[in-house]
């Protein structure tokens, strides 16, 4: 297919306008163009990247794009060369140097080597977080898989929170929650009937319908009282709660400071 320059160049100054005030790609990603209805790619000096052939062209993310072709999907490089034959029937953006595929029904993911890190298996999967751990779940349970595809924790829980390396983060099993951490060691056993992420070194727990906060060894540092808990602030170390009905404010020391007092 011929593109005629003038053409070409009008579609070109389209996109980067379009893209510099709308914000859709990076300083320095190719820039997509469009002709006939199809998707291609060209570089900051108009230089042909990638034919329009496609249906779909996505952002640039991890150095990648995600691509579709008659229906199927793959992801095309910043030089214009597909990592796989659109063979995917969904993928996700590159995150975290792994991308999430789906084939036959299942997801997988892949590196940017091209390879599947492992099998497609999986009925739902997330990304990967930047110390290399996703959450999947197989048969209706979710687990977690390390950068080498290989299991960290059983698969058998109702939900699993995002992955964290830095301190432990909620499981649910027979639908109460407790803490695990990265290696799958269970920090609490499955006690609480809410669980929330840590922030501030402590997390926020509902135990016999009260609220309370835990820290990072799964003990309780203040005990739970509350009708109602927010999170600490990180600037003034307090968190907001309702006791008995009554706003107050809780420190991490367990003190309480009605607000109306």
């Amino acid at each position: 297919m011929e593109i005629s320059r003038l053409e070409m160049n009008k579609k070109i100054i389209f996109t980067i306008v379009a893209g510099f005030f709308l914000g859709l790609h990076a300083v320095g990603s190719p820039v997509v163009f469009e002709h006939g209805g199809k998707y291609g790619l060209v570089d900051g000096a108009w230089k042909l990247i990638a034919s329009p052939v496609y249906d779909e062209i996505g952002d640039f993310s991890d150095g990648f794009a995600r691509v579709c072709l008659n229906g199927k999907y793959s992801f095309i490089s910043e030089s214009g060369k597909l990592l796989w034959d659109p063979i995917f029937e969904d993928a996700a953006d590159f995150s975290n140097d792994f991308a999430r595929v789906k084939l036959n029904g299942r997801w997988a993911f892949t590196n940017k080597q091209g390879k599947l890190i492992v099998d497609p298996i999986f009925d739902e999967a997330g990304n990967f977080t930047s110390k290399g751990y996703a959450k999947v779940r197989l048969n209706c349970k979710w687990a977690f898989i390390n950068s080498s595809g290989k299991f960290v924790s059983s698969a058998i829980y109702e939900n699993i929170s995002t992955v964290s390396t830095s301190t432990p983060f909620p499981y649910q099993l027979n639908g109460l929650w407790g803490y695990m951490d990265y290696t799958g060691k269970l920090i609490t056993d499955p006690i609480f009937e809410d669980a929330e992420d840590f922030s501030e070194d402590l997390a926020r727990v509902r135990l016999d319908d009260l609220w309370g906060y835990i820290g990072t060894d799964g003990s309780f540092v203040i005990d739970p009282i509350f009708d109602e808990a927010d999170d600490f602030d990180s600037d003034s170390d307090v968190a907001e709660v309702a006791l008995k009905g009554r706003p107050a404010y809780v420190n991490k020391s367990g003190k309480i400071f009605f607000k109306y007092d």
